[in-house]
């Protein structure tokens, strides 16, 4: 049977080059805020759209943000891309100071202090041993992001260097993991990636 994924909605942005990417691997897709509808979905997925405290705020009031709590306690399988990675933390610095989920220990920071924006291909470097992601260490992916995650607490998988400063592109927590880039913008090693993921998560 396929596995089925529900793309959370937060009321903003087009997420649908994420469910064409998925629906290409084989996967359902079910883009919806409903909850009765996410818990029966094999995996739930953040997307990586619109700002932090819009979409936090949205979580809130649709009382999605104590949902995707209990559902990770639960050990459902969660995944986090770019934007969906940073709500994942324990807070962010974009506009303010912003609670998140804080499934991941860590806090979102601007990448330098300056504000530059990391915008295109740049590569995974593996720090920490994984099944998944191993395989990918040194390969490129699409990145788009001003802020990010400078360490996790031993939840950093891969880092990537953007100049001079390294954050973390790839974090995980069991059945929760985050992508800081975009892998359905990155071409053949994005769809390689997501599948695996997608499918170590959902067996782990």
């Amino acid at each position: 049977m396929k596995k089925t994924i529900g793309i959370v909605d937060y009321g903003i942005g087009n997420h649908n080059s994420i469910r064409q990417s998925i629906k290409s691997l084989g996967f359902k897709s079910k883009i919806t805020n409903n909850k009765e509808i996410l818990q029966k979905c094999n995996l739930i997925l953040l997307p990586g759209v619109g700002s932090f405290s819009t979409s936090i705020n949205f979580l809130k009031k649709k009382k999605l943000d104590n949902f995707l709590i209990d559902q990770a306690g639960e050990g459902k399988a969660i995944l986090g891309i770019c934007l969906g990675m940073q709500l994942l933390g324990e807070e962010s610095h974009e506009n303010g100071i912003n609670k998140g989920l804080g499934l991941i220990k860590g806090v979102v920071e601007k990448l330098s202090k300056d504000g530059m924006h990391h915008i295109g291909w740049n590569n995974l470097v593996s720090v920490k041993n994984d099944n998944v992601f191993k395989s990918f260490d040194n390969k490129d992916f699409y990145f788009n992001h001003t802020y990010g995650f400078k360490e996790t607490k031993n939840q950093t998988i891969c880092l990537t260097k953007f100049k001079s400063i390294s954050f973390s592109s790839v974090v995980r927590f069991g059945r929760i993991a985050g992508l800081q880039f975009h892998p359905e913008k990155s071409q053949n090693n994005g769809k390689s990636l997501l599948s695996e993921i997608i499918k170590d998560l959902c067996h782990a």
